[in-house]
């Protein structure tokens, strides 16, 4: 799989001195590295290139190429006050034997290696049904994180890694929605502000006590889920993109493709939206539809009418509180 060269940057990092760097993104991607011993006048795009040792031969085609990540070694220094190049992806390290090149070759084709694990991983998952708890479970070991796929209306869709999360950090609990967390996350900005973005937002560590990446999930151009990814066991960087864009795309597959189980909660709801907005309804047939959901004409029942806010409509809540409301009850 392409991976941004944010991720390599930051995997390279762990164990190699990094000495210099272009500008970097995790926006990018590349495919497995190349090693060149000497300069070369054609480069397949989209790769890394691992150069021996930089000097002024190699100014002119790091300059022309397009699409390619750089990674020099040595110790001499480079111009990286130059503006040209420090528009470039370029990482350079400080290695001097060819010993020390080839075994870093091995360590890039290892980060490689991992993350094709786990594409092939969710690609099995994905041929097996497996559905999305699965895809989050082997997501949110790679990345160690905890993971979660919610409607918008707050309604809980899938999870994995939720044991690591701490009790404040948690949106649904043992006694049903986490309504401080709710709460947190209607009266911030940001959360408001991300309703129709395709972009990944970061939520502040006040509002559940962690960090959180936060991406909605479009079905046929409309947001109606969001996959969170919650900073509780690593760092959340940039480099989570490359792998969050595989997953987000087979989530979003699964929720236009998989069919939903029967819900009667929903059934219900389904019925009573005719009943108070459809005047030309067929009242025997909603009390036959009621019947068979176990609804009879003999039980007694309760009308409760709430009053919601406009900051409630807007951020799809209602649902949440009507629920949280009818455990109360």
């Amino acid at each position: 799989m392409q991976l941004s060269s944010v991720y390599l940057y930051e995997k390279i990092k762990e164990k190699y001195e990094i000495t210099e760097r272009g500008t970097l993104s995790g926006l990018d991607g590349y495919l497995r590295p190349f090693l060149c011993y000497e300069k070369k006048e054609t480069f397949r795009h989209g790769h890394v290139y691992v150069v021996q040792r930089y000097d002024k031969e190699w100014e002119s085609a790091v300059l022309t190429a397009e699409n390619i990540l750089w990674v020099f070694c040595g110790r001499e220094e480079i111009d990286a006050a130059s503006e040209e190049l420090q528009q470039i992806p370029y990482i350079h390290i400080a290695l001097d034997s060819l010993e020390e090149i080839a075994e870093f070759m091995n360590d890039v084709q290892e980060i490689f290696d991992a993350a094709d694990e786990w594409e092939r991983k969710i690609h099995n998952l994905m041929l097996e049904h497996a559905g999305m708890d699965r895809l989050l479970q082997v997501t949110s070991e790679f990345l160690q994180n905890p993971m979660t796929v919610t409607g918008l209306d707050f309604a809980f869709v899938a999870e994995a890694g939720s044991e690591y999360l701490p009790p404040r950090a948690q949106l649904y609990t043992d006694d049903g929605l986490n309504m401080e967390y709710v709460n947190a996350l209607l009266q911030n900005e940001t959360y408001r502000d991300m309703a129709d973005t395709h972009e990944y937002v970061m939520f502040p560590a006040y509002i559940s006590g962690c960090r959180s990446m936060n991406r909605n999930l479009f079905v046929d151009g409309k947001a109606t889920h969001r996959l969170v990814l919650t900073e509780c066991r690593s760092e959340i960087t940039l480099r989570v993109i490359c792998v969050l864009d595989i997953l987000v795309e087979k989530l979003e597959y699964l929720l236009v493709h998989e069919a939903e189980e029967e819900d009667p909660d929903r059934d219900m709801e389904q019925i009573f939206v005719r009943i108070l907005s459809d005047r030309t309804a067929d009242y025997m047939q909603v009390s036959r539809e009621l019947s068979e959901l176990g609804w009879s004409g003999n039980h007694e029942y309760m009308c409760l009418i709430l009053q919601i806010t406009y900051l409630n409509q807007q951020n799809l809540s209602t649902k949440a509180i009507l629920r949280r409301n009818l455990r109360i009850l």
